[in-house]
């Protein structure tokens, strides 16, 4: 009672601007995406992808596993879509998740190219991701941007067999799905800031508090 109403504790956080970010190429030898060139990545071998702005979001098929080197993606459009077995990790030097971030917004001309879609990380098998480490995001793993075109964009991050993601997934108006499902529902280490939000695991999900892997706010109080 008497608590100080802040209402969304990142609303004044800038979000990171694509032009910011080098052009996203779908792998190495592959497509470079662009502000002209918003044609978007759909992986159907394995592939390891650099930080970047990509243009047209990301379809990765059926038995796919891609590797994100440290640094920021940003999903211009189209969002993210894991289908069957695909799975997404991110690896620094050979071993263990590395940091990144995951910002889903709008492609530059929206409408009537690609448009802030659903970040869908639903895979029958695994998804290993850790927040960025360092700068003005710091401890934020998925950010689905509250003023793009669809704000409430759902968010799944939902993992066949191991769920290991740490970090704060923020979507201020949309609904942010976790389960770990399978039987080994692995760490999900993680602080979600959204407007509707559903936890669970059909064998069980554990979710352990580390206050250095998340984002830190300034201030406390009622946000609802």
């Amino acid at each position: 009672e008497g608590a100080v109403q802040i209402g969304d504790p990142l609303a004044d956080l800038p979000p990171p601007r694509l032009a910011d970010y080098p052009d996203g190429q779908c792998g190495p030898g592959g497509v470079i995406t662009s502000s002209s060139n918003e044609v978007g990545c759909t992986f159907n071998t394995d592939v390891t992808l650099n930080e970047g702005t990509y243009y047209g979001g990301w379809i990765i098929k059926n038995g796919v596993t891609i590797t994100l080197n440290p640094g920021m993606y940003i999903i211009a459009g189209n969002g993210i879509k894991i289908a069957g077995t695909g799975a997404i990790a991110s690896v620094a030097g050979g071993t263990g998740p590395a940091p990144v971030m995951i910002f889903n917004t709008d492609g530059p001309t929206c409408p009537p190219n690609p448009c802030q879609d659903k970040i869908t990380f639903s895979t029958q098998s695994s998804i290993d991701l850790s927040p960025i480490a360092s700068g003005p995001y710091k401890g934020i793993l998925l950010w689905n941007d509250g003023n793009g075109s669809n704000p409430s964009a759902e968010v799944d991050l939902l993992g066949g067999t191991d769920l290991n993601i740490g970090g704060t997934v923020y979507s201020p108006k949309g609904l942010v799905k976790v389960d770990g499902g399978g039987t080994a529902a692995g760490n999900a280490a993680i602080q979600i800031i959204s407007w509707q939000w559903d936890v669970g695991g059909s064998s069980g999900l554990d979710m352990p508090y580390d206050p250095a892997g998340l984002y830190h706010f300034d201030s406390k109080g009622l946000v609802r």
